[in-house]
């Protein structure tokens, strides 16, 4: 009798194992490929995939363009529910204080713009803004040369023939 019931518990262990492996592959999807001009640094293989915060997707793969090195694409399996447009835009993001990843795309508003759809063998491709990362630290240069500007200029407003003056 026990070994009856234990036999019963693991295949049904099984059935539902299987049917819970289904319902995920019972999903469709489509594929994108991210174009992006800047290091995809934390990215890899897996990296989710966001649109408005949902999780539509994942990175299946990476590359660089044979043409331009300073390029890389990103493959993304993404679910064919999600509005993916003309004018969706993707952004690297990254996930906390970790040093991962994840790609999140977002919609440019435009109400005329049409479902971005694969033309013949080719996976249609989304462009990518720099991340706002990217910007700080190509910018960081700039900035800190600025910065050092001020920090001259406070030292000459109290240098000390201005402090004597200053206590008239």
């Amino acid at each position: 009798m026990r070994l009856a019931s234990l036999l019963v518990a693991a295949v049904a262990i099984l059935l539902f194992t299987l049917w819970l492996g289904k319902t995920d592959s019972d999903k469709q999807y489509e594929h994108y490929d991210i174009a992006f001009r800047e290091a995809v640094s934390g990215l890899s293989r897996g990296s989710k995939v966001e649109f408005n915060g949902i999780k539509i997707g994942e990175v299946t793969a990476l590359r660089l363009d044979p043409k331009d090195p300073q390029r890389v694409f990103a493959r993304v399996r993404v679910d064919n529910s999600a509005p993916i447009r003309t004018d969706t835009r993707a952004r690297l993001v990254m996930a906390g204080i970790t040093g991962t990843s994840f790609i999140r795309l977002s919609s440019g508003h435009d109400p005329d713009s049409q479902p971005l759809r694969r033309e013949g063998d080719e996976v249609p491709v989304i462009e990518a803004k720099p991340s706002a990362l990217n910007k700080l630290l190509s910018d960081g240069g700039e900035s800190a040369l600025n910065i050092g500007e001020l920090v001259n200029q406070l030292r000459a407003i109290v240098s000390a023939e201005n402090a004597e003056s200053l206590r008239l």
